[in-house]
């Protein structure tokens, strides 16, 4: 059932404190909000949409499909629908906020504002379009923010296909600093092959609005959590998206983004960091080991270049403690986990990163999905034009070696093959998702012939 009518638009707060915490992705900000379309079912949150004005200069046209992409890399048989809907976390902690009076600390209400992607009806050659910024946080002289605008295949508010009810939900989640449009290539994608796909802006750790890095960590597995329960069974509206599969929902997590997608699986965080000054009030006992299970709605999860291994803490200057978990809470994640990751990554680390975190788990299925010689941006869309005239804007989106399109359909291929086996439960797709060694033999299933190279597929 299709909801009549539409949301009253609001503008949202953001906070205006400047930090000079290092970045751990390169990412960008999204500005674009409309008004909700009759694709949900009672979930009009009243007061809740948003609209920003549109940066001056013409948006980016998409960049044509590279010839040699494989072949779960091409779109699916759906045309795309998208739309912009927020969402309101009321009385949540602010670990930015030290204080606490009477009745404990400070709290204040989280608003989220969420891009849908989902099989739509009609428009094959739907355009869209998203606006973001580079920057890193208003108030970086350094890093100031520059509006840009970038088209995508996607017709806005389009009516949904009633031929997909129920679809599988798959949460996308940015790093630090990000945003929800910085995989929009893969939200598209999986919505062409029928999945209903909600990316999340995490409030302050967009580049529009950045703030300290204790409220991403605190933060980003709540939000992940939040917004499954709104979209699923209504959380505090009470209502759900009318054709979402409340039985089958997937995690997309990139940098911090793949933090707050193990801990919101299962993955409590090790007590030693639970306990630790990293954010205030304690606050990190909520997600310590111990005080999360896993959830028997995540059917699976996908992890590119998570954050929190030995080797990231050690990059990023954290000498307190060896690793945000331990061996025993890595097990404790029952979906299968599909690990993401450059072997020259710098951030995230690879050995002693997150392919220590592949080996660490038992039990559930893992597989490692290593990209040679690629960092740690494995997971980004192409950089925009705009970032061009900025090296450092530019770095947070390019890779020196790698061209950003090619790891953009690789990600596409083996992410739908991923989904296919272990959301769908379509072993069709079997064949796409085997052990494969870089250089190991000339052919791979679904690469046209000399092309499967530079990558490896292991599972443990």
């Amino acid at each position: 059932m299709l909801i009549q009518g539409a949301c009253v638009s609001g503008k949202p707060s953001v906070g205006h404190r400047t930090v000079s915490l290092p970045d751990y992705t390169g990412a960008m900000r999204t500005t674009t909000n409309t008004s909700l379309p009759r694709l949900l079912s009672g979930l009009c949150l009243a007061g809740l949409l948003t609209w920003m004005p549109a940066a001056a200069q013409a948006p980016e046209s998409p960049a044509p499909r590279r010839p040699d992409a494989p072949a779960l890399a091409l779109p699916g048989p759906h045309p795309v629908g998208v739309t912009t809907v927020s969402m309101t976390h009321p009385a949540q902690l602010d670990p930015l906020n030290p204080t606490a009076g009477e009745s404990g600390p400070a709290r204040k209400d989280r608003t989220l504002t969420i891009e849908l992607w989902y099989p739509a009806r009609c428009c094959t050659d739907g355009v869209t379009e998203y606006e973001d910024v580079l920057g890193s946080g208003p108030g970086n002289a350094q890093r100031p923010l520059r509006p840009f605008r970038i088209q995508g295949r996607a017709t806005r508010n389009a009516a949904p296909d009633p031929a997909t009810d129920p679809a599988p939900l798959v949460v996308l989640s940015h790093g630090y600093p990000g945003s929800r449009v910085l995989m929009s290539y893969l939200g598209e994608h999986l919505a062409s092959r029928g999945y209903l796909v909600a990316a999340i802006d995490h409030a302050n750790a967009t580049h529009a609005d950045r703030d300290e890095f204790a409220s991403t960590l605190f933060h980003h597995p709540r939000d992940i959590v939040f917004v499954i329960d709104e979209l699923l069974v209504g959380g505090g509206s009470g209502q759900r998206l009318a054709f979402a599969d409340p039985e089958r929902t997937a995690i997309i997590g990139y940098s911090m983004g793949g933090y707050g997608a193990l801990v919101a699986a299962g993955a409590g965080v090790a007590r030693e960091v639970a306990d630790s000054n990293f954010v205030t009030h304690g606050a990190m006992r909520k997600h310590a080991e111990g005080a999360v299970s896993a959830d028997a709605r995540i059917r699976a999860v996908i992890a590119l270049a998570p954050w929190g291994a030995p080797a990231a803490l050690q990059a990023a200057g954290i000498e307190d403690v060896e690793s945000l978990w331990r061996r025993s809470a890595l097990s404790d994640i029952a979906a299968p986990i599909l690990y993401i990751a450059g072997d020259a990554d710098r951030v995230s680390g690879y050995e002693g990163g997150v392919r220590w975190l592949w080996q660490q788990g038992h039990g559930a299925e893992r597989w490692l999905l290593t990209y040679h010689q690629a960092r740690h941006n494995v997971a980004p869309m192409p950089p925009p034009l705009a970032s061009r005239s900025y090296p450092r804007e530019f770095a947070h989106y390019a890779e020196p070696v790698w061209d950003i399109e090619r790891l953009n359909d690789l990600n596409r291929h083996f992410i739908t093959a991923f989904l296919g086996v272990y959301l769908r439960a379509d072993e069709s797709y079997a064949e796409h998702l085997q052990p494969w060694l870089n250089g190991d033999r000339q052919t791979l299933p679904g690469f046209a012939p000399g092309t499967a190279i530079g990558f490896s597929l292991e599972r443990d």
